[in-house]
């Protein structure tokens, strides 16, 4: 998302401290309107870096363990960094680097292309970005391979330019599942997209989210969690929901599981999540925040314990060692609607793309950018 209007955000963040210490309050005394449980705050981080780069992450991706951490800059850019972690707190991270998107071409994108904002990794490692702008979602072999563009479809190109595609997710069969954020249905509805690795499809509709709009997506065991976020003029606030995957296309109606909704200011930003499991088999969401490059906000790393999808099993570290080696016998061979996805990369071109600027030399993968 592009920078908010400075008189608000300024007003948010240098509101008074009593009145954010209140909002704080009262996301911790939130109990579940349906009888569920909620998520449970386990840290918040401050990142900082000194490079020019730093800032304005809208996608995240972590791995299983915990540490290797992939962010997603909405200025064109990869960071990457280790968590260090102490009790299975977040605490630190060390050994920053960062490299710029590239184009088909091999190319870093030009200006006007470079607003990146969801993150999704295939079951063969492949990383998958959307975008608003020039609404398309780009797969990526590796973060410095070129950019292969997935097709488009008609409504990408009826997007705001500032309410594109926001969130992108993937499941265990890679396909993937993107939203906008600001297009609805005629009936006030959000329609949830899914490339198949055929074609893009609508495969359900979210209600409305009273003012809360999508901007983070991830999947885990067949359960789609989505990151959304509203503005209020005195802070941003978050809620994170959840609902199982359909199987095929559904117009039946859906009733997410609220899983988090803060208070004004609880937060910063929040636009990117990713969903893993810890040693001892935990489900944690790990969400970092968007500082629009902005001095004025902060780049937060944010760590919630979640409850167990309901009807779930109880997930031990026996569940994580299966999961892990049923990822080790898929490495390398990749799913049907991820084969499909590499090939359609190669033969769909983007309509309305302009041409590339050339002479801006890429930088390769963990090279320090300016």
């Amino acid at each position: 998302m592009k920078p908010l209007r400075l008189a608000g955000l300024v007003l948010a963040v240098f509101l008074c401290p009593a009145i954010l210490a209140l909002a704080v309050a009262r996301t911790a005394a939130q109990t579940a309107d349906d009888g569920l449980p909620r998520a449970e705050l386990i840290g918040a981080l401050t990142l900082t870096h000194p490079g020019r780069w730093f800032g304005g992450f809208s996608g995240i991706d972590l791995r299983d363990t915990g540490t290797d951490l992939l962010l997603l800059g909405d200025r064109g850019r990869w960071a990457r960094a280790r968590l260090v972690r102490r009790d299975g707190q977040a605490v630190a991270a060390e050994g920053w680097t960062s490299a710029r998107i590239k184009d088909p071409d091999g190319r870093p994108w030009p200006r006007g292309f470079t607003d990146a904002e969801g993150l999704a990794r295939l079951p063969d490692g492949t990383l998958c970005l959307s975008y608003e702008g020039e609404t398309r979602v780009d797969c990526h072999a590796r973060p410095d391979a070129p950019a292969h563009p997935l097709p488009r479809i008609g409504d990408f190109g009826l997007m705001p330019e500032n309410g594109g595609l926001e969130a992108l997710a993937a499941d265990d069969r890679g396909r993937l599942y993107t939203l906008s954020e600001q297009m609805r249905s005629a009936d006030g509805r959000i329609p949830v997209y899914r490339w198949d690795g055929q074609a893009w499809s609508v495969v359900l509709h979210l209600p409305d989210q009273g003012g809360f709009v999508p901007v983070g997506a991830d999947i885990h065991d067949g359960q789609l969690y989505l990151l959304l976020r509203r503005f209020s003029g005195i802070g941003f606030r978050s809620r994170l929901i959840r609902l199982p995957l359909p199987d095929g296309a559904s117009t039946a109606p859906v009733t997410p599981q609220v899983l988090l909704q803060t208070g004004p200011g609880t937060h910063d930003n929040l636009e990117g999540v990713s969903v893993w499991r810890d040693g001892d088999g935990r489900l944690i969401a790990t969400m970092i925040s968007d500082d629009n490059l902005n001095w004025f906000q902060r780049t937060e790393l944010v760590e919630y314990l979640l409850p167990e999808p309901p009807g779930a099993a109880a997930h031990g570290a026996a569940r994580q060692r299966a999961d892990s080696a049923a990822q080790g016998a898929r490495q390398g061979t990749a799913t049907g609607a991820t084969q499909a996805t590499a090939a359609a990369t190669h033969e769909a071109a983007t309509p309305g793309r302009q041409p590339r600027l050339a002479g801006n030399a890429a930088l390769a993968s963990g090279a320090q950018g300016d």
